[in-house]
């Protein structure tokens, strides 16, 4: 049942993750997205690295990660954004992900520290665990 969702799994403790949830939740008006975070029960059932600094898209049985995940979920997303994947697609995998690697790894400094979200009522059942 976990196999045929989009789930995004994300680092509860990071500002920066937690704000790309909210932006992917006002946006997804088609609720193609589920979301747990990476120290989640789903995550290891999946075998979800919990050691991961990246977000992860698991997708018909496929898992995405760094700039991977990014565009395939701003592809997911749809509408205009979806030029914006095209755009990040068409740079090299090893330029996005270095990139992608440098917000990484930088991500507490930059954006800061925050609790896990709670989600509002309407998005609990988007949130797997």
């Amino acid at each position: 049942m976990l196999s045929r969702k989009a789930i995004v799994f994300f680092d509860g403790d990071c500002a920066l993750c937690n704000r790309s949830v909210q932006w992917i939740l006002c946006r997804d008006r088609q609720g193609v997205f589920y979301f747990a975070t990476l120290h989640s029960t789903t995550a290891e059932s999946l075998q979800i690295s919990q050691e991961s600094d990246s977000v992860v898209l698991f997708l018909d049985h496929t898992v995405y990660t760094q700039s991977a995940a990014v565009v395939r979920i701003l592809w997911l997303v749809g509408g205009w954004w979806r030029v914006l994947a095209v755009i990040l697609f068409i740079i090299p995998a090893p330029l996005r992900d270095g990139m992608y690697r440098l917000i990484a790894r930088n991500r507490y400094r930059w954006f800061g520290t925050q609790s896990c979200m709670v989600p509002s009522a309407q998005e609990r059942w988007r949130f797997l665990d």
